[in-house]
């Protein structure tokens, strides 16, 4: 029995041993959890940060992307809004022309109805002067006739009056 007690008692020092050293290294693992879990969480920070720092170096890349795009915007809608207003006031003087114009135009159409009055006036004038020498015509034309029979009457009074007198003349 001997050997069974031998081995009982090896046994039992080797689950006492055994268990001091899962003891021990449980220990040693908390030990080591305590030094590396700072660490750990340590290097999970600075790994989030420096994810952070890439993300932020691709926004601000991504910002200095849309600025230097916006610019080129800016400076597209300054050419634009310069051409804008070249065109607005060129479409100033052309509308005031075209108001000069209107007014020329205007006076020119006031001009021509007063020429038209005027043709008009005189071409009633002229009308009126154009029957007037057409009744003095015809006036002289009668008068003409007139002249005419009176001359014959008077041509006829005169043989009469010369016939007349050659008789007289005879008779003395």
């Amino acid at each position: 029995m001997r050997q069974e007690d031998r081995t009982k008692t090896e046994a039992s020092r080797a689950a006492t041993a055994r268990s001091e050293l899962e003891a021990d290294l449980e220990s040693y693992w908390k030990g080591l959890r305590k030094v590396f879990d700072p660490e750990v969480a340590m290097a999970g920070r600075e790994k989030a940060l420096e994810q952070r720092e890439v993300a932020i170096a691709k926004k601000e890349a991504s910002l200095a992307s849309q600025r230097s795009e916006l610019e080129s915007r800016s400076q597209g809608l300054k050419v634009r809004k310069q051409e804008l207003e070249e065109l607005s006031e060129s479409l100033d003087r052309w509308c005031q022309e075209l108001q000069e114009i209107a007014r020329q135009q205007a006076v020119a159409e006031m001009d021509l109805e007063k020429e038209r009055k005027s043709l008009a006036r005189r071409e009633s004038l002229t009308t009126n002067m154009e029957q007037a020498l057409a009744r003095q015509r015809e006036s002289l034309k009668t008068l003409k006739e007139s002249a005419a029979g009176k001359e014959a009457t008077l041509q006829e009074r005169t043989r009469q009056l010369e016939a007349a007198q050659a008789a007289l003349d005879a008779q003395v």
